[in-house]
């Protein structure tokens, strides 16, 4: 279940980027969540940011068993938001929020999504036995 649903994630947040790209404002994030370390440059923020995904998918490789379909949402969220670092200096968002001044992407909907799935599982898991 991981891979369909990574792929799958991957594929809709790349094409929903590259339309929003063509027909809305974007944004491109140089940063992290709301833009925090903006001021380092793209390069830097890239390599730390592939160091961090390899030291996340070492330390949780074993859960991915658990949880597949959960972990490739996670997956395709990280991936894809790398790639626009990777090819654009900086992730593209385009998704406004409601009465904040920020946007987002799907991928960083994916993000919270399997974060929040995550937690939830561990506690519930935690509680029933």
């Amino acid at each position: 279940m991981f891979w369909p649903v990574f792929l799958i994630s991957l594929v809709l947040d790349q094409i929903s980027k590259l339309i929003a790209a063509a027909y809305l404002e974007t944004d491109l994030n140089s940063g992290i969540s709301f833009g925090w370390l903006s001021e380092l440059s793209s390069e830097t923020m890239t390599v730390l940011l592939v160091f961090l995904a390899i030291a996340i998918a070492y330390l949780l490789k074993k859960e991915w068993r658990r949880h597949p379909a959960i972990y490739g949402l996670f997956w395709a969220g990280v991936i894809s938001n790398l790639l626009d670092r990777i090819f654009f200096g900086g992730v593209i968002d385009w998704i406004s929020l409601p009465y904040l001044e920020i946007k987002n992407n799907l991928a960083d909907f994916y993000l919270f999504i399997s974060l929040i799935l995550l937690l939830i599982k561990e506690f519930k898991g935690r509680y029933e036995g």
